[in-house]
């Protein structure tokens, strides 16, 4: 007998179809949005400037490189070099470059050598230019605290590296630190101090701008970090002393004094410090050891000891030898 093949039931076929219809309709659409961009020619934005990484303490630093954006610091209406971005000379005997940067968007104004849209950094001889990185896969990474590596993504084997550092310097500009040459790619790595590269919320980051932070002092001192308390015992101190150093020089040179008697107030100064002594005295010995004043000395008492023959007497026999005496 002859077999016959079976065959699905138009309905199933008519399911299979609209099934696989709405699942490639999300990859058609996608595929209609890219060729629409690069039909407009815009170049791709890529969240490059923000990176958080975990701290040694355990907390969490997070940084944002967008101030350094040269749409951020310079007016671009109406410029139309190339110089507009960053600028790094490299001068030696036998090489002379011209480097020209941007980091988190594109070069500016830099259709005009044949440069790729997306280009980050150029190359510049005397003769042509190379391609030396491209916002495409750029990237922030870190190997360790206060230690930032912006990487550019790959452009026509050529690759960029920057290493931020937090310092106090303003926005700043980059600098040229080497260049390595292999086989298979070219890269060249950049130095940049700038308070754009201080963990967010930090003084330095909090203040960044064009011109280093310079905060507020009193007497050389750094308000924001000092407490009131402190800021007014100094100010009194420094008052006290300011008077002190004004009067003595008025005393020696108006007045003609010389010596303690030049220093502002010094019996008041001299009492006081007796006043002290004797307070600190009856506080320690809790009121029951008193002031005793000394046993007088000198060429007078001792004459008047001889006279009055007590040499050898005790201190109640003086009493009354000194009474007899005195009413003779």
């Amino acid at each position: 007998m002859e077999r016959r093949q079976a065959r699905l039931p138009w309905w199933a076929v008519a399911v299979v179809a609209a099934v696989l219809l709405v699942a490639a309709c999300p990859t058609l659409a996608q595929d209609a949005d890219i060729s629409d961009d690069d039909d407009a020619g815009e170049t791709p934005e890529f969240n490059s400037c923000i990176f958080k990484t975990n701290t040694k303490d355990g907390g969490i630093a997070e940084y944002d490189i967008s101030p350094l954006r040269i749409s951020n610091r310079e007016d671009l209406r109406g410029q139309t070099s190339i110089d507009v971005n960053y600028h790094v000379k490299e001068r030696s005997e036998d090489r002379e470059y011209d480097y020209y940067l941007n980091v988190c968007e594109t070069l500016h104004n830099a259709d005009r050598y044949n440069i790729t849209p997306d280009a980050t950094m150029a190359q510049f001889d005397k003769k042509t230019h190379y391609l030396g990185g491209v916002l495409t896969e750029a990237r922030i990474t870190s190997l360790a605290d206060s230690d930032l590596r912006y990487i550019m993504g790959m452009g026509d084997a050529r690759q960029t590296t920057i290493f931020f550092f937090c310092a106090n310097v303003g926005l700043s500009h980059p600098v040229f630190a080497a260049e390595s040459i292999s086989s298979t790619q070219s890269d060249y790595y950049f130095v940049w101090n700038t308070c754009a590269a201080c963990p967010i919320g930090s003084i330095e980051r909090t203040h960044c701008g064009e011109k280093p932070f310079s905060p507020c002092k009193f007497l050389g001192i750094d308000t924001a970090n000092t407490s009131p308390v402190s800021i007014l015992f100094i100010t009194v101190f420094a008052l006290v002393f300011a008077y002190f150093l004004f009067g003595f020089v008025f005393n020696r040179v108006v007045r003609g004094e010389s010596g303690a008697d030049a220093i502002p107030h010094a019996d008041a100064i001299v009492s006081c410090c007796g006043s002290i002594k004797t307070g600190l005295i009856f506080v320690f010995t809790c009121g029951r050891g008193g002031v005793r004043s000394a046993q007088p000395k000198g060429p007078a008492y001792q004459n008047l000891s001889t006279t009055l023959n007590l040499a050898d007497s005790s201190e109640s026999d003086l009493d009354d030898d000194a009474n007899e005496q005195l009413y003779e």
